[in-house]
């Protein structure tokens, strides 16, 4: 099935109205996509202005730890260590709340020879971070590690030579002092501050601290791009899989080593604003667009729709038959007036031929039943003269014959003679035999004198058998026995109907089996004359151009009946006539 939208008037005002409205909302939309790409830039600018602002005390880490190096070299319990002087000076550096979680002094070989906080290894000579230190003259800074301090840490080294040895002063930053100071940067909810090494390793975050310190994050795109890169910016999801945007800073420490800070801001944070003003926006635009369409189709109503759906529906009126069917609207003088005017002068034109038309074939059915009458009484007179007066005739001359052998045969001829007039007779006699019996064969079809004496039943079952006998296609008629009460012209008019049927089922059925079915239905008689034949498609039913078909619509139509035909190829066709009698117990004598 065909599907069809916008096909009524009221719906293509709306659609034009929309139409109208679309541009409005493709601006609002343009203009939200506009305002959401500049919020997330500057989203992503003050990401990266929070990563710099939490890098600023990282890159004073150096700094810092170059001072305390500094200070300790210059204090001879530290550098030509005492045990209990030394770790009582240095313990005075580790205070709570202090970016160092312990200080140390170390010999070249790796020995914990002095620390501000008890230590669960002996040695470190095994850590890059002190190689380098003994190498160069500068700070170092050495990867992520435990066993330093309290807590996991990032160890600063510088190699100081006092007048007495070779040392190497160590501090472990405290990589909780690292996360609570990613903390103390102003951020939206639900943001991250991530501090990773240049391998990729947790050193800080925030939030959930515990959690992530010390996790190889590398292969996350976030921290691989901010290790590529350095600085930037990024639409990524986190190394937590929460998608945000990013900036992010190194920090560059002394030897080449660094940090990066990273600082993600949600995107809901990001482009809430922007979400906000097009919600906002289309909410207002929408009350505009539905205040639009009411006023549009109030105004619509009053001014053409209407009048054309008055139009529409005197229109329909008529169409189904109505001929009275006129607008009935005060008209103006614009085109709908002129379209409406015009419809009721047509319609009024329509009306009037119909009703001659109707006239007309009222005075044609009548002309026609009257032929049809005409045409039986004659049928009937023919068929009594050639039954009487013909039937006589040859029954006469039949006598005559016989008279006329006997007279041969008692006269003095001789017997070649009589011989000769015998085969004379013999022959005149079987001609007047097959006309007296062509005689009785035309006056049985023009009207079967079973049908006026046995009525309509006896009538059909003398047709079906005579129809038998010349097709030699089977019969069965199905009707009930009180068929005599019925009037003369119904009989007739069946009987006339199931001659033109069974004709067409000679012709053109090709059928094995024809059924007759007759039945009382309340105030109508019903026949159906029903054949096992081909069939033929109900679309090239040919009513307008069988004169067969027609004249039994038109007999049905006299009496008020109807007369249906309904086919399928290879299921045989079905002849169905509905009348119109009186009903057995009705009171009247009138034929109906």
């Amino acid at each position: 099935m065909k599907f069809r939208v916008f096909t009524t008037l009221r719906q293509r005002v709306a659609l034009l109205l929309v139409s109208v409205i679309i541009p409005a909302i493709v601006l609002v939309v343009m203009n939200a996509v506009s305002t959401r790409s500049r919020d997330r830039a500057e989203v992503q600018q003050e990401a990266y202005r929070l990563a710099r602002l939490a890098s600023a005390t990282h890159e004073r880490l150096p700094e810092s730890a170059g001072q305390l190096f500094s200070a300790l070299s210059q204090i001879p319990a530290v550098v030509m260590p005492q045990s209990e002087s030394c770790a009582m000076a240095l313990a005075a550096v580790v205070t709570p709340g202090s970016q160092f979680q312990n200080v140390g002094v170390l010999s070249r070989e790796g020995m914990i020879l002095c620390s501000a906080r008890p230590m669960t290894t002996p040695t470190v000579g095994d850590r890059p971070w002190l190689e380098e230190a003994v190498k160069i003259a500068g700070l170092v800074v050495g990867r992520y590690e435990a066993g330093l301090g309290p807590h996991p840490s990032v160890i600063l080294a510088r190699r100081v030579m006092p007048a007495g040895g070779d040392r190497v002063l160590f501090a472990a930053v405290d990589l909780m002092w690292l996360s609570e100071l990613a903390r103390t940067v102003p951020l939206p909810p639900q943001s991250s501050v991530n501090v990773v090494d240049d391998h990729g390793t947790i050193l800080a975050r925030y939030p959930a601290h515990a959690e992530w310190v010390g996790k190889d994050v590398r292969n996350v795109p976030l921290i691989a791009t901010a290790l590529a890169q350095g600085d930037g910016v990024i639409e990524a999801a986190g190394i937590d899989g929460v998608a945000r945007l990013y900036g992010f800073h190194r920090v560059e420490m002394p030897g080449g080593s660094g940090f990066i800070t990273t600082v993600g801001i949600p995107l809901d944070v990001a482009y809430e604003p922007a979400n906000t003003r097009l919600r906002a926006s289309l909410a207002i635009l929408a009350v505009v667009a539905v205040v639009t369409l009411g006023v549009a189709r109030m105004a619509s109503d009053r001014l053409f729709t209407r009048k054309i759906d008055a139009l529409l529906r005197a229109a329909r009126r008529l169409s189904a038959g109505d001929l009275s069917a006129r607008t009935e609207e005060p008209w103006s003088d614009d085109e709908l007036g002129e379209l409406a005017r015009t419809f009721d002068s047509m319609a009024w034109a329509v009306g009037q031929r119909t009703e001659d038309l109707r006239q007309m074939m009222e005075s044609l059915r009548a002309l026609a039943a009257r032929l049809e009458s005409v045409r039986e009484e004659e049928r009937t007179r023919i068929s009594r003269e050639i039954h009487d007066e013909l039937g006589q005739t040859l029954t006469g001359i039949r006598m005559d014959l016989d008279r006329l052998e006997e007279r041969v045969a008692a006269s003095q001829m001789s017997e070649a003679e009589k011989k000769t007039v015998d085969g004379k007779l013999i022959s005149v006699r079987g001609l007047v035999d097959s006309a007296l019996d062509t005689a009785r064969r035309i006056s049985r079809q023009l009207r079967p004198s079973v049908l006026d004496v046995l009525g309509l039943k006896a009538g059909i079952e003398w047709q079906l058998e005579e129809f038998r006998a010349r097709t030699r296609i089977d019969t069965e008629l199905l009707a009930p026995d009180d068929l005599a009460g019925i009037g003369e012209d119904i009989s007739v008019t069946l009987f006339r109907i199931l001659q033109e049927a069974l004709t067409n089922v000679m012709r053109h059925a090709n059928a094995t089996m024809v059924t007759v079915r007759i039945e009382r239905e309340d105030d109508s008689l019903v026949m159906e004359v029903m054949d096992n034949g081909r069939g033929f498609e109900q679309a090239d039913r040919p009513y307008p151009a069988s004169l067969g078909l027609l004249g039994m619509r038109e007999r049905a139509a006299v009496l008020g009946g109807l007369t249906t035909v309904t086919s399928r190829p290879g299921h045989g066709t079905t002849v169905h006539v509905t009348l119109s009698v009186r009903p057995p117990s009705a009171p009247t004598g009138k034929s109906s």
